[in-house]
C-alpha cells in the first residue's frame, strides 16, 4: 500500500493521535455502511469470535511464537478500534482491528488485524474493509496506513500488494 502523506500544519503526530482517540466512535464512516467501534463498546462474545477468527486464519504463521495470551491482550487493548463486515443476513464474516499511533514521528493508523472468513474470501470484503480503513485514516488526518504481514503469509502479501 502506497503511503499517502498528510501532515496538517501546526499539528504534531501525538496531538493528531490524541485527537483521534478523543473523538471516540463519533467518527462514523457511514457513507459506505461502516461504523468504527472502540474496545469498550464490544461484548465478550464479539471479542471471542474475533480471537477465534484470528487463531484460525493466522496461528500457523506464528509457529512456536503463537501466544493466545498476547493476541487476547492485543484485541482487548483499550486503544483497539474495530470495524466489522456483515453478510446480507447480518452475520459477521470479517473484521479489522487497528490503533492510532505515532511511527517515526508520523501519526498513522496501524492495522493489527484484517480478517475475513475463509468461506467468503475472494469476494471483495478485505478490499472493502481496507478502503474503509483508509477513509478513517484520512478523516482522522493520519499520514498513512501501516500493517505488518508474516513473510510466509503469501496470500496476504499478494492481496496487499494488489491494493497498492
Amino acid at each position: 500500500m502506497s503511503p499517502k502523506k498528510r501532515k496538517p500544519a501546526g499539528s504534531t503526530a501525538k496531538q493528531l493521535v490524541n485527537e483521534a482517540y478523543g473523538k471516540g466512535s463519533e467518527y462514523i464512516v457511514d457513507r459506505v455502511g461502516c461504523r468504527v467501534y472502540s474496545r469498550r463498546e464490544l461484548d465478550e462474545k464479539t471479542l471471542s469470535w474475533g480471537f477465534s477468527m484470528v487463531e484460525l486464519n493466522v496461528k500457523e504463521f506464528y509457529g512456536d511464537f503463537w501466544s493466545p495470551r498476547e493476541k487476547q491482550r492485543e484485541l482487548n487493548s483499550k486503544q483497539a478500534q474495530f470495524i466489522f463486515h456483515e453478510d446480507d443476513r447480518g452475520s459477521r464474516d470479517g473484521f479489522a482491528s487497528f490503533r492510532f499511533c505515532v511511527e517515526d514521528g508520523e501519526a498513522v493508523l496501524y492495522i493489527y488485524e484484517l480478517q475475513v472468513d475463509e468461506k467468503v474470501r475472494g469476494k471483495g470484503i478485505g478490499k472493502h474493509m481496507l478502503k474503509l480503513l483508509e477513509e478513517v485514516a484520512a478523516h482522522m488526518k493520519m499520514s498513512k496506513v501501516m500493517l505488518t504481514v508474516h513473510k510466509s503469509n503469501e496470500r496476504a502479501i499478494t492481496f496487499y500488494r494488489s491494493q497498492g
